[in-house]
């Protein structure tokens, strides 16, 4: 029953989907070109017959550049196409993997834009990175031979219920996978509790542990950062935030600097299309407020409003609170902070790390916080007790360190995958 009406809707959701491009480019420029790839249209110097990895956004992109490199450092003639969805995974993607790979954005899941797309591209094989389950995508991929899987797969308990909800459109999807490697056992189990096969499912541990940072910023940035730590007595950074998040900082920023007058924040929204109001939020909020691209001496808090520089960003904060943590989006990922060796403070909301932040939790070290006041306090003791913030580095680049791994496992499972497939099609 499911399976039907979600066909139908996904049918009449065309014109809703064009309109939603429309809208969405005009405060966000970046949605702007390249829609026909969205509908199916492949560009058409992308070649058949490849191996087809699939990262929704940034975060996902970044693991999935990890992953493509090794493959690529064993066998550098593999034709990999990496589709993403939203524009910032797409800049990771060429940034990282640049001309080594293919890419484009992969089709919505409606009937004909997965048909137009698996008709150009062919692929060998689907690898699904995470949970992206779409099921015209997951069903039509299987039903030209390409074999699906979901790799670095995890399932929180919250979309283990919506999934359960959708029994028929989820048994459907899971059928045409042949394979899951899953973060964690939990999510393994909870695969399973949605009738998966157990046997078919492996625990790799999470490739985001194994995140390299990028090793510099663009030089203007790198300069100005060099420059305002020798001078800044407290640098610290509200990354991937979220609206109500931008107000929260900004009111916590007010009471740290009552104690270090010249701390500096570093503020990097989740979705740069909101910099213009966040630059007039700062400012009438008191505070000389610069973009990364003009930084002077006197500012007082920084607005990140280009992409892809974020982790590096991370490396000259004393702390990180991160974003998506306190209005029910469920959090963001806190292993690029940790990678940085840089305590972490996060709202209660963080069901889509979950797994993760309680690995950080059981070390002590990612502190909880519920408002301004919080969030002042934690930034303002950390930095007057250097041992503690010591202590706190320490055990954050520990927890990264133990959880470290998961690369060589999945890419062993991968190549599997792919000599199958590639035995296969001889």
């Amino acid at each position: 029953m499911f399976r039907v009406v979600y066909s139908v809707l996904s049918y009449l959701s065309v014109p809703f989907l064009f309109a939603f491009l429309l809208i969405r480019g005009i405060g966000d420029s970046t949605y702007r070109p390249r829609k026909r790839e969205r509908f199916g249209f492949v560009p058409r110097d992308i070649p058949e017959n490849c191996i087809w990895f699939h990262a929704v956004s940034a975060g996902e992109a970044i693991a999935t550049a990890r992953i493509v490199e090794q493959l690529l450092g064993v066998d550098s003639n593999l034709q990999i196409l990496v589709t993403t969805t939203t524009p910032m995974g797409s800049r990771e993607v060429v940034t990282r993997l640049g001309n080594r790979v293919d890419h484009c954005y992969a089709p919505y899941d409606t009937p004909g834009s997965v048909a137009r797309f698996l008709r150009r591209i062919k692929p060998r094989i689907l690898l699904l990175m995470e949970t992206e389950l779409w099921p015209h995508l997951v069903r039509k991929t299987r039903s030209t031979g390409a074999p699906v899987y979901l790799i670095n797969a995890r399932l929180s308990t919250k979309s283990l219920r919506g999934y359960a909800r959708l029994r028929d459109l989820t048994t459907s999807m899971l059928n045409s996978v042949g394979g899951i490697a899953c973060q964690d056992s939990d999510s393994a189990d909870r695969f399973a509790s949605l009738g998966y096969p157990r046997p078919q499912t492996t625990v790799t541990g999470s490739v985001k542990w194994d995140v390299e940072a990028p090793p510099a910023l663009p030089s203007p940035l790198q300069d100005a950062m060099e420059s305002l730590r020798s001078t800044k007595e407290c640098i610290w950074i509200a990354g991937s935030t979220h609206p109500g998040e931008e107000l929260v900082a900004l009111k916590a920023h007010k009471k740290i600097r009552q104690s270090i007058p010249n701390a500096l924040l570093i503020l990097a929204p989740r979705h740069i299309h909101r910099c213009a109001e966040l630059l007039e939020l700062s400012r009438s909020s008191g505070f000389v407020t610069e973009t990364q691209d003009r930084v002077s001496e006197d500012v007082a808090v920084i607005l990140v409003k280009q992409m892809g520089v974020l982790f590096r960003l991370y490396g000259f904060a004393k702390l990180a609170f991160v974003g998506g943590s306190l209005q029910g989006t469920g959090g963001h990922n806190p292993i690029e902070p940790a990678i940085q060796g840089i305590p972490i403070a996060m709202g209660p909301d963080r069901h889509n790390f979950a797994d993760i932040c309680n690995r950080f939790e059981r070390q002590n070290c990612i502190s909880e916080i519920n408002d301004a006041d919080d969030l002042a306090s934690t930034v303002i003791q950390l930095y007057e007790a250097r041992d503690e913030w010591n202590r706190q580095s320490h055990r954050v680049r520990s927890v990264v360190s133990n959880n470290q791994g998961a690369l060589p496992r999945l890419q062993s499972s991968i190549f599997q995958w792919i000599e199958a497939t590639i035995d296969d099609h001889s």
